[in-house]
């Protein structure tokens, strides 16, 4: 039996190069904001790597929605953005983003974040698993 595959929904960014490192994961692309939020909810990502500049609508303003809707509510969500002011970065963090990238994007730190972020989703499923059972 094959190896489950995780999947990530990716908002603007093009970082198949790094998501094809890794044969157990799948890459959903949404060029748009409210596009990432409809694939979100139909696929339940395990991760979303989301862009702030967006052609229509803000990537904060689909933060906020992610966080709001219960079906993608606890998904994680790392935002990458070259906007790194102070305020800008604690905004975000504050309003739910896991993770907050700057561009351009180090590869290293990305693959970093990803495997972090992704073994923290995989032991809370387990967790949520074990205490339903």
């Amino acid at each position: 039996m094959g190896q489950a595959h995780a999947q990530l929904c990716d908002v603007r960014l093009h970082p198949e190069r790094v998501i094809n490192l890794h044969s157990d994961l799948e890459l959903v692309a949404a060029m748009q904001g409210r596009l990432g939020i409809e694939l979100a909810r139909e696929h339940r990502p395990a991760l979303i790597l989301l862009d702030l500049h967006l052609p229509d609508i803000g990537g904060e303003e689909v933060l906020q929605e992610l966080r709001r809707d219960p079906a993608t509510a606890g998904v994680t969500i790392i935002v990458l953005s070259a906007d790194a002011t102070p305020g800008q970065v604690d905004r975000l963090l504050a309003g739910g983003a896991s993770a907050y990238l700057t561009k351009p994007i180090d590869v290293l730190t990305l693959i970093q974040v990803l495997g972090e972020s992704l073994r923290m989703e995989g032991s809370d499923t387990a967790e949520r698993a074990s205490s339903s059972s």
